[in-house]
């Protein structure tokens, strides 16, 4: 590019001498003398085919200078790398799906369990216990009810009690005078031929009891509780005598204090059991 314009500057130069004098000497620049040292300088006469033809003269290093070609822009050096292609992401099988996103699975969320820590409780004190005991209230105890024995017995209000038989007029009178005590809910029947209890009285007694009364329809109509024994060498006259407030076939003894033990009350039924053949069927 340079020496074509150094030679486009050297041509118009020569253009304006040509227009002057045809018989001046062109004037030769050093530097032309130089550079064309090889070529020898064309008549004054020849100017314009000079200038014409001055393109097509030789360089100096006797090689004609080609027209400069486009330079392509430069590659890089090997084969050319193409675009990246888009790589979708697995799916979770492991094989892309066309035309689908790929699904990934959310991480599942790994929650701890809790660590619970607890004080140590305390070692137990030897001799102690550590344990507290509610103690319930206690129900009231219901009467116990002696089974019906094979012997003489009376039932009163459910109650059962163990029967001895006083009906003749020897046992009446002795009764359980001389007796250190009397069996736990026992007790002795009084029964009158006329159906019509007696005054009774506690000659040579040495344990207090209770007398129920009972009626000739089988009925509790009179209770005479704890009847004290009387004390030792008392004189018969001194002897107090008891009898029912109510007219009472039959008195039943027992110890004292089982009447308001056992529940029994004025009003309660009384059934005889097993009493002995020769006594009247009566309250069976």
């Amino acid at each position: 590019m340079t020496r074509t314009l150094c030679s486009l500057i050297a041509a118009a130069l020569l253009a304006a001498l040509a227009c002057g004098d045809p018989n001046t000497p062109t004037p030769t620049s050093p530097a032309a003398d130089a550079s064309f040292a090889d070529t020898p300088t064309p008549p004054a006469a020849d100017a314009r085919n000079a200038v014409r033809q001055q393109d097509a003269l030789p360089t100096p290093s006797g090689t004609p200078t080609p027209a400069p070609t486009p330079v392509a822009a430069p590659t890089l050096s090997g084969t050319p790398t193409p675009a990246p292609t888009p790589v979708a992401a697995p799916t979770p099988s492991g094989t892309p799906t066309p035309g689908l996103s790929p699904t990934i699975p959310p991480t599942p969320r790994t929650i701890a369990s809790p660590t619970w820590s607890s004080t140590p409780a305390p070692a137990a004190t030897p001799g102690l216990s550590p344990t507290i005991t509610r103690t319930p209230t206690a129900a009231p105890t219901p009467p116990t009810l002696t089974p019906v024995p094979a012997a003489p017995a009376v039932s009163i209000g459910g109650v059962v009690f163990a029967a001895e038989v006083a009906s003749t007029p020897s046992e009446r009178n002795k009764g359980l005078s001389g007796r250190q005590s009397l069996n736990p809910q026992s007790g002795m029947l009084f029964v009158f031929e006329g159906g019509q209890a007696s005054a009774f009285w506690m000659k040579e007694m040495r344990f207090p009891l209770d007398f129920v009364w009972v009626s000739q329809d089988c009925l509790v109509v009179d209770i005479t509780p704890n009847v004290p024994a009387p004390r030792p060498q008392t004189p018969l006259s001194d002897l107090p005598t008891y009898t029912s407030l109510h007219p009472a076939a039959y008195n039943f003894e027992i110890n004292a204090g089982e009447a308001a033990e056992l529940g029994i009350e004025l009003g309660d039924a009384v059934r005889f059991i097993d009493l002995p053949n020769h006594i009247p069927r009566a309250c069976e």
